[in-house]
């Protein structure tokens, strides 16, 4: 009997979600609290699985256990697998009752303020009952993070210049940075503006660790100054949004929340061209990880809303879909 048959017959999934509750817990005893059972039921659970596979999965001692090499590349196949499993069970639910479907998107402020809420109402006319679930991650470590743990079951936003080996990216558009202003600000009635005859005025930016703050920050080096520090107000693109509406403060933001955002009546771009090269946007996934029907149906949405985009980029990048 080949290796992986043996395997499949000796293998029970009780004794494989003991395992991930002891690696997460770092000892039987909180495992069996957790999964209120013996620790001697745990014991052998563990147990069981070490004669199946060959291996010691935990090295024991009084403090607890912590995992052998073993043992962390079980657990990343046995997380896998039971996400697949929940995963499936919920595309098995959807397709049952589309009322019962759920999806777990992250992502940036800046798209989080702009396109995504865009998404969400046209997912919202065709499939009312799914219930939806924003995560925000900012910084692209955090992005990847999540989606490895399974918080997230995509990442909506910008997509790096590297993408990771496990990681399947689809871009959508490119964005592009706005100088912005409120309907009140003198600045609007130009028609040419450079970013010199600005630099003295307030402006209100996003935070420089971000990815939108990163680029506003590039902007002002591409154009020979540092960002601002006189009159400065740094915070989020709500913040900003109130502060420029005012009409005492300038600021940058993404195309998309022009197109997009709730308040985009109240700002005004002002012409004047940054020399920032515009960045893609897109979304980010899984590799190997079934995402089901009600991040599929969220994808087509995004497909949707953002084909005639005018004002967020200057030019459509051609859909790279996800390998499998």
């Amino acid at each position: 009997m080949a290796w992986s048959e043996q395997l499949r017959r000796r293998l029970k999934l009780n004794d494989l979600h003991a395992f991930l509750i002891v690696a997460e817990t770092g000892s039987m005893g909180r495992a069996a609290q957790h999964l209120n059972t013996s620790q001697p039921a745990i014991s052998r659970a563990i147990a069981q699985l070490e004669q199946s596979f060959g291996v010691s999965l935990f090295d024991r001692d009084r403090r607890g256990v912590a995992l052998t090499k073993a043992g962390r590349a079980l657990l990343d196949g046995g997380v896998a697998a039971f996400d697949d499993l929940r995963q499936a069970a919920k595309s098995i639910e959807f397709l049952s009752d589309p009322a019962l479907g759920e999806i777990r998107i992250g992502g940036n402020e800046a798209i989080i303020a702009g396109l995504l809420p865009a998404v969400l109402r046209r997912l919202r006319r065709r499939y009312p009952g799914i219930s939806i679930h924003i995560v925000q991650a900012g910084a692209t470590a955090q992005q990847y993070r999540d989606l490895r743990e399974r918080k997230v079951d995509l990442i909506f936003g910008r997509i790096p210049a590297r993408v990771d080996d496990d990681i399947a990216a689809e871009v959508l558009f490119e964005e592009q940075l706005h100088v912005v202003a409120g309907l009140r600000s003198p600045w609007r009635r130009r028609r040419k503006l450079t970013l010199a005859e600005l630099i003295d005025e307030p402006w209100t930016l996003s935070p420089q660790e971000g990815l939108v703050g990163a680029v506003v920050a590039e902007a002002f080096r591409t154009n020979g100054f540092a960002v601002p520090r006189k009159g400065l107000a740094i915070g989020s693109i709500h913040l900003q949004s109130t502060l420029v509406t005012s009409g005492s403060f300038l600021g940058m933001f993404p195309g998309s929340m022009l197109q997009f955002g709730e308040g985009r009546a109240a700002f005004s771009r002002l012409p004047l061209d940054l020399n920032v090269a515009p960045w893609p946007v897109g979304v980010m996934r899984l590799r190997k990880r079934a995402i089901g029907a009600p991040a599929d149906l969220f994808l087509t949405c995004a497909r949707e809303e953002v084909r005639p985009v005018p004002d967020t980029g200057r030019r459509r990048i051609a859909q790279r879909p996800p390998k499998n």
